[in-house]
C-alpha cells in the first residue's frame, strides 16, 4: 500500500475527482479548497507518490468541477472542460505542467459544453454534447484536437443523447422533441 499526500482533507482541500492515467503509472488528482474557489490539477507517481502540479484554476467565487479528465492514449494531453472564461468549455492540457505546459482552448463561445463523449485520435477529433444550438437544446458536435473545423453532428431541435461506439465511427442517437 502507498499512501499519497494529498493535502488536509479534514481542515483545507477536497478530493473532488481521482483516478489512473492510461500509462497505469500514474495517479491523477483533482483537489480544491473547502470554499472550492481554486482548483488544483496533480499527477502523482503510482511507485514513489512524488506529486506535480499539473494545471491551476482559480475563481473569486467558485470553480464549478464537471466529469473527469479524458486522456489521450499516450498519456501526455488531456481534455479537461473549465468555465474559467466564462463559459463550459473545452481544453486540451499537457501533464508537463508548470512552465512549459500548453494549453489550448478548443472550443469557445456563449454555450456550454455538457459533456465529452470519446475521441477519435485517429481522425484526432473530439465528441461532445453542447447546448450551443438553444440552451434548451443538446446536440452532438465534433472539433479537431487543435481547435480547428467544428461540426454539429445530429440534427433535429430537441435533446440527443448519445452513445458512441468503441472509435467513434457510429454512434445510437437517443433523441427527444416537443414533437
Amino acid at each position: 500500500t502507498r499512501w499519497l499526500d494529498v493535502g488536509d482533507t479534514v481542515r483545507t482541500s477536497l478530493i473532488a475527482r481521482a483516478g489512473w492515467v492510461p500509462d497505469s503509472k500514474r495517479i491523477y488528482v483533482v483537489r480544491t479548497n473547502r470554499v472550492q474557489n481554486q482548483l488544483e490539477f496533480l499527477l502523482y507517481d503510482a511507485a514513489s507518490g512524488t506529486k506535480r502540479t499539473v494545471y491551476k484554476e482559480s475563481d473569486p467565487f467558485w470553480v464549478n468541477v464537471e466529469g473527469d479528465p479524458v486522456f489521450l492514449k499516450d498519456g501526455r494531453r488531456f481534455l479537461w472542460t473549465s468555465e474559467r472564461d466564462g463559459f463550459r468549455h473545452l481544453y486540451l492540457y499537457s501533464t508537463r505542467g508548470g512552465a512549459s505546459q500548453s494549453t489550448q482552448q478548443l472550443t469557445r463561445g456563449a454555450w456550454q459544453v455538457t459533456d465529452v463523449l470519446g475521441v477519435d485520435e485517429n481522425a484526432g477529433r473530439v465528441y461532445f454534447r453542447s447546448s450551443e444550438e438553444s440552451p434548451l437544446e443538446r446536440q452532438l458536435y465534433s472539433v479537431k484536437l487543435d481547435g480547428t473545423d467544428k461540426r454539429r453532428v445530429t440534427s433535429g431541435a430537441g435533446t440527443h443523447r448519445v452513445v458512441l461506439a468503441p472509435g467513434c465511427g457510429v454512434f445510437l442517437d437517443i433523441f427527444s422533441s416537443l414533437t
